[in-house]
């Protein structure tokens, strides 16, 4: 190799392997493993009020988003056309674990059936009980993003 094109090569390896090390590895869905994979993580997650964790809220949101995901592609299949796209939810759970409320912040997701159906998901869910604190009551912010993993 030509020495004077050594140092260019070398700064474009490192380049592209930088960029591709900072994309964010998702791993496709899959329904038949979805409730074994619980997140520790929720990205952009915003607890407002409360003392439950990331962890906790992320593992007590989880069997909704696989539910929903599973949603997405049986409202498709069955002739409703439902766009993919993130949903933020506003949930209000008890240190009971009862969810009290939920409430859509944003979405980018037309259908009401579905977002409906996945609010009632979140809002049947029992959450772990949590320590009875001066914040009783946790509300959080939490994102979800539904995709078309069939295709």
């Amino acid at each position: 190799m030509n020495k004077s094109l050594l140092p260019t090569t070398l700064c474009l390896a490192a380049l592209l392997l930088g960029g591709c090390a900072s994309i964010p590895n998702t791993p496709e869905f899959n329904p038949k493993t979805c409730m074994k994979e619980v997140p520790r993580k929720a990205p952009g997650l915003k607890i407002i009020q409360g003392s439950r964790t990331e962890q906790n809220i992320a593992a007590d949101m989880h069997p909704a988003y696989c539910n929903g995901q599973v949603l997405l592609k049986r409202m498709n299949d069955e002739g409703g056309p439902v766009n993919a796209g993130g949903v933020w939810f506003k949930v209000a759970v008890e240190y009971t674990g009862e969810v009290m409320g939920v409430d859509i912040v944003k979405s980018e997701i037309d259908s009401r059936e579905f977002l409906k159906k996945v609010s009632d998901m979140i809002l049947d869910s029992d959450f772990t009980p949590w320590q009875r604190d001066d914040d009783d009551d946790s509300v959080f912010i939490y994102p979800m993003t539904f995709t078309r993993w069939w295709d």
